[in-house]
């Protein structure tokens, strides 16, 4: 058993680190330069540009990131825009989820009472199991990049009645 575990987590691990790559190519397909870690750019030239936007084991709450398991990992990628005024509705994700903001800017409501303003470039590590919304109260649409690293045949997001 202990093994299968140890397995599971290094199969969950590869996928991850699969899911940056990705993030990685696509973010600097013209919203940055890069995203690789500055430990990463010894084999590169000079005139590559590396930024680390984030990085951190910790979601926008402080709950440790976590993979999910047993199963198959999945990478989902989402591109979310939200029009001016709407809101996700109260809804929680089981499995880590990375966004970018693209444009605009959101205000994330958690449920136990923390608020936090995502605006352009920002990056968030979303919060796992704890419930909350997004909600764009600008006169702008919001756009957001979201990696929803998964398990599959799961759901990645799970709504929950407006009482919280």
């Amino acid at each position: 058993m202990a093994t299968y575990r140890r397995d599971r987590r290094a199969e969950a691990n590869r996928s991850l680190s699969h899911c940056l790559i990705g993030l990685w190519i696509i973010l600097s397909c013209g919203y940055i330069s890069a995203a690789f870690a500055e430990s990463d750019t010894s084999g590169y030239s000079s005139a590559i540009q590396v930024e680390v936007l984030k990085q951190s084991g910790l979601t926008i709450n402080g709950g440790l990131i976590e993979y999910p398991e047993p199963g198959q990992p999945e990478i989902t990628t989402r591109k979310v825009t939200l029009p001016p005024g709407a809101k996700t509705g109260w809804h929680y994700h089981p499995v880590p989820i990375v966004g970018y903001i693209l444009e605009g800017e959101l205000e994330l409501q958690l449920a136990d009472g923390l608020t936090k303003t995502l605006k352009t470039g920002e990056v968030i590590y979303e919060a796992i199991n704890a419930v909350h919304q997004g909600v764009n109260n600008s006169s702008k649409d919001v756009v957001i990049l979201a990696f929803y690293l998964g398990i599959e045949g799961e759901p990645t997001t799970i709504k929950v009645p407006s009482s919280k």
